[in-house]
C-alpha cells in the first residue's frame, strides 16, 4: 500500500469493537514525514482523548485485478489545531504513525455476525466452551453460566477455533450483563469483549470466515 499527499483514505474508530456500531469516516493524506503521517481531521471530529489510540486507516489501490483495499493499524500520534495546508488557510489534522504492515482490508470483516452452530467457530476460555453470540475482527460477545465472574476491564486470554484449527487471543472484558432477572437466576451471563492482540495471520483467517459466513447466509436468503 503506497501513500502519498491526497491519498483518500477511510478512517475505522476502533475504539468500541465490542459494540455493534461501525464508526467510519473520510479523510485524506496531507503529508509524510518518515513515519509519521498528516492525515486531515474527520467530520465528525475524531475526539482528542484518543491519541495515542489505534485506528485502522485503508485505502483503495490500482491493481491488474482491479481495485483492491489495503488497510494498516496506527497509533494518533498528536492533533494538530492548525496545519498550514496554504499560505492562507490552516486546518485541522491529526498526526498517525503506523503499527503493522498493510494488508487486504475489507470492511464488511468488521461488521458483526451472529455466528450459526454449524459455523466452524468456537470459542473457549481455559478448556471451557463458550456460547459465541456474535464476532468481529475486533471483538465478540460470548454468555455462560460457569461458576467464575468475568469483570469489566478484565483482561482474559482465550482460544478461538476456526474450522478445528486453534488461534490463541488476548482480550479485555468491555461490558458484563444480566438481561433479564430469568437470566440472573439461571446464573446466565452475557460478556462482551475487545480483542486486544491478533496477529495478522489469525486476523486474516477470521476475516475469511466471516465474510464466507455472510455469503451463506444471503445465499439462503436468496433461495427462499
Amino acid at each position: 500500500m503506497v501513500l502519498k499527499p491526497g491519498s483518500i483514505l477511510t478512517v475505522l474508530l476502533d475504539y468500541h469493537p465490542a459494540t455493534e456500531l461501525l464508526d467510519l469516516r473520510s479523510s485524506v493524506v496531507y503529508a509524510i514525514y518518515g513515519k509519521e503521517i498528516i492525515i486531515a481531521q474527520t467530520d465528525p471530529l475524531i475526539p482528542k482523548g484518543l491519541r495515542k489510540k489505534t485506528i485502522t486507516l485503508s485505502s483503495l489501490t490500482r491493481e491488474r485485478s482491479g481495485p483492491v483495499r489495503q488497510g494498516f493499524s496506527a497509533k494518533i500520534l498528536n492533533f494538530i489545531d492548525d496545519y498550514p495546508l496554504a499560505s492562507a488557510q490552516k486546518v485541522p489534522a491529526l498526526t498517525v504513525t503506523p503499527k503493522s504492515p498493510s494488508h487486504p482490508f475489507n470492511l464488511r470483516a468488521c461488521y458483526r455476525i451472529s455466528p450459526p452452530s454449524d459455523s466452524g467457530l468456537e470459542m473457549f476460555f481455559s478448556w471451557y466452551p463458550l456460547n459465541l453470540l456474535n464476532i468481529s475482527i475486533g471483538g465478540a460477545a460470548f454468555s455462560h453460566r460457569f461458576d467464575f465472574k468475568f469483570r469489566q476491564d478484565q483482561s482474559i486470554k482465550l482460544t478461538l477455533t476456526i474450522e478445528g484449527k486453534d488461534y490463541g487471543l488476548e482480550a479485555r472484558v468491555k461490558r458484563v450483563s444480566f438481561p433479564g432477572e430469568r437470566h440472573r437466576t439461571l446464573g446466565l451471563e452475557f460478556v462482551s469483549i475487545e480483542f486486544d492482540k491478533m496477529d495478522i495471520g489469525t486476523r486474516h483467517v477470521l476475516g475469511r470466515k466471516i465474510l464466507n459466513i455472510q455469503r451463506d447466509w444471503r445465499a439462503k436468503e436468496l433461495d427462499r
